[in-house]
Order: structure tokens, then C-alpha cells, then sequence
């Protein structure tokens, strides 16, 4: 990862303050005292990982008027990526964008920073000098065990502690404990502690290698999942074409025996096409029959309905002559009425029946008489 550029919108001295953008290799930043190296270094901290507040450490308040914050350039295997970050609200995730537009998230980030925790930047890349005079008292062994207690995430200087806890408990097991037994369970648990240390040291060397085969296998996954999406469209595109091929061939086979009929006279077309029409009324007429049967069966029931309801001795002709008030010619007016339509529709239905019937059966004969005097196409004569 290479830092490009930077642009504070507002932090400790600086204000609308644009760096320039950093050659490859080494960059050396010098100045007087109180120019502002330090706070560039917290400013880079926090832009990366979270500004600190009152109660971790110093805080680079904005001049007045200022956004407390603002933004840096990376570059990591060939791509930028902006990282803008506003002081405010604490652990507020970071603004990602890639130079292309395209938006990113605080884990893109983290990868480009190689998974470094806060940490492990500040006290392997990133170091101020008051932390660096913190580490010209140590001894070489103390300065590598320093750097080892960075490499664990988080660890911080738990090493180091760990170690000094380690050799307090030995000391205090063989000063104290005479018996045999308890020194060789010490030594043992201790032996154990050390395999655990170095299996862990392994894991922490793999930890990257992993990370790398693990985005190759997401982007193999990826390319896997386009490959079955693109075959299954295939397949319902041979799908769908196997289902129209009947219809189709079925389409063809009647064009090509429609080609092979003799032409006809415009007039005899016209005619084919009214008989055609014709034919197709009269269906219908008989298609309606059992309808009009039915509505007439019904309106007859009905009638008997109404007579029955007056009893077994009830005829048509006594209940006319029952009664001649006024409401009861009403009555019968009523009842005649329904009888009278129920009949008209009877013989109605019964006329268009034998009309349909004979128009249909005269049309039949037309159709038959036409084709039978339709003039056949002689074949051309034999040159």
C-alpha cells in the first residue's frame, strides 16, 4: 500500500490544506518545530483507523470554522482508493471510494492495509518520536520482543508481560516447590505453552497466504457461478426451441400443402367464402337449439308449477272460469301471459329449429353442387 496524497479539511494547524501528490519510493517530510510533521502523522492515524478523543490522547481541534477531518489517496496493486473520514461521532466508519467511482467499505480498507489493526500500524509503520525514544531504552531482545508483541493483532506489549510473568513463576516454582513432580508438570505446561507459541507464530505467517487463496477461490466461485447461469440460459433457449418445433413444422407442412392447391376464380373465392359463412351462421342457429329448448321447457314447467299449486282439480279452463273480479282477470291475465309466451316461445323455437334446419340442409346441397362443378386446373401441355 502507498499513500499518494492527502486533503485536511481541518486538523491541529492545518486548513484546506492539499499535499501534493507523493513520488514512488521513499518520501522524507521535514521542517522546523511546530510545522506540523506530528500532526500530519496523527492526522494520517486518524483518517485510517478513527480520531481520538479527549480521553485517549491529544486531540487536533479544527480551526474555527473548519470540518474536522478529511481524506487520503492510496494506491494498492495498481488502484486507488479515497478514504474520508470526519472527526464527530466516535467510530464512525470511514467514507470509501475507488478512483473509478465505484463505492468500497470499510473492509476494502482493512484489506488494503494488509489487516493491520491500529496497534500494529502505530508501532511498526507509523511511530512517533516519543514512541521511538520509548524504544531506544529497550535492549535488542526488548526491541524484538516489542515488534513481536506488535505483530499480534492486539496484543499490544502483552508479550513482553507474558515473558516477565513467566520467568517471576519459575523462579517462584523452583525457590518454593522441592517436589519433583511439580517441577516436571511446570515443565510440561511450559513445553506446551512454547508449541502453542509456535503454532501460532505459523498461523500468523500463513494468515496472509489464506487471505489471498481465499479471494482467488471467491473470484474462481464467481466465474463458476457466471459459467452455470450462462449454460442455463442455454437451456431454456433449446428448451423453448424444442416446444415450437412441432408447431412449426406443423406451420410448414400446411403452407406446403396450401401451395399445392389449384387456384381459383376471384368470384369462385368470394362464393366459397359466403358459403363458408353461411355455413358458420347455421352451426351457431344449431349450436342455440338446445338453449331454446331448454328456455322453453323451463317456461312450461313454471306454467304447470303455478297449476299444481292449486291443487290436483285444477284445471286451465276451470280457474279462467273461477273467478271474473277484477283482481282475479288480473290473476289470470298474469298466468294466460306467461302461457301465452311460453307457447309463442315453444313455436318460435320450433320455427327457427326447421328454418336452421332447412337452411342448413340447402346450404350443404350449394356447397356440395359448387365443388362438384368447381372447374379442376388442367395441366399445361407438354412442350
Amino acid at each position: 500500500m502507498k499513500i499518494v496524497s492527502w486533503s485536511i479539511d481541518g486538523f491541529g494547524v492545518f486548513r484546506d490544506h492539499a499535499g501534493p501528490e507523493l513520488p514512488d519510493g521513499i518520501t522524507v517530510l521535514h521542517g522546523p518545530n511546530e510545522a506540523g510533521k506530528s500532526t500530519l502523522l496523527a492526522f494520517i492515524r486518524g483518517v485510517l483507523f478513527g480520531f481520538k478523543d479527549r480521553r485517549s490522547g491529544t486531540v487536533y481541534e479544527a480551526p474555527a470554522g473548519a470540518r474536522h477531518g478529511g481524506r487520503l489517496v492510496l494506491q494498492s496493486d495498481g488502484r486507488l482508493l479515497t478514504v474520508d473520514r470526519q472527526a464527530g461521532r466516535r467510530n464512525a466508519p470511514p467514507h470509501v471510494t475507488y478512483g473509478d467511482g465505484e463505492p468500497g467499505t470499510p473492509g476494502d480498507l482493512l484489506r488494503m492495509l494488509g489487516n493491520a489493526d491500529k496497534a500494529l500500524f502505530e508501532s511498526i509503520f507509523a511511530f512517533s518520536l516519543a514512541e521511538l525514544q520509548a524504544l531506544s531504552s529497550l535492549s535488542d531482545e526488548g526491541v524484538a520482543e516489542r515488534i513481536f508483541s506488535a505483530g499480534l493483532t492486539g496484543a499490544g506489549l502483552s508479550a513482553r508481560r507474558a515473558l516477565t510473568a513467566t520467568e517471576q513463576r519459575a523462579a517462584e516454582i523452583f525457590r518454593k516447590m522441592a517436589r519433583q513432580d511439580k517441577l516436571r508438570t511446570a515443565l510440561a505446561a511450559y513445553d506446551r505453552a512454547q508449541a502453542d507459541l509456535s503454532t501460532a507464530r505459523h498461523l500468523a505467517g500463513e494468515y496472509a497466504r489464506r487471505q489471498d487463496e481465499e479471494r482467488a477461490a471467491e473470484q474462481d466461485l464467481q466465474e463458476l457461478q457466471r459459467q452455470v447461469e450462462a449454460q442455463r440460459e442455454e437451456v431454456r433457449r433449446v428448451t423453448d426451441l424444442l416446444e415450437l418445433w412441432p408447431p412449426w413444422q406443423a406451420l410448414v407442412e400446411a403452407q406446403a400443402a396450401a401451395d399445392s392447391f389449384p387456384s381459383l376464380p376471384p368470384l369462385a373465392v368470394e362464393s366459397l367464402a359466403e358459403l363458408v359463412r353461411t355455413l358458420e351462421l347455421q352451426r351457431d342457429r344449431l349450436e342455440r337449439q338446445p338453449r331454446l329448448h331448454a328456455s322453453l321447457r323451463v317456461a312450461r314447467e313454471q306454467a304447470d308449477a303455478a297449476l299444481a299449486d292449486l291443487g290436483p282439480a285444477w284445471t286451465e279452463e276451470r280457474l279462467a272460469a273461477l273467478d271474473t273480479s277484477i283482481p282475479a282477470r288480473e290473476a289470470i291475465r298474469s298466468c294466460q301471459q306467461q302461457l301465452e309466451k311460453a307457447a309463442s316461445a315453444t313455436q318460435a323455437a320450433a320455427i327457427a329449429l326447421d328454418r336452421a334446419r332447412d337452411e342448413l340442409r340447402q346450404r350443404e346441397q350449394d356447397l356440395a353442387e359448387f365443388q362438384r362443378t368447381m372447374p379442376t386446373e388442367e395441366p399445361p401441355p407438354e412442350h
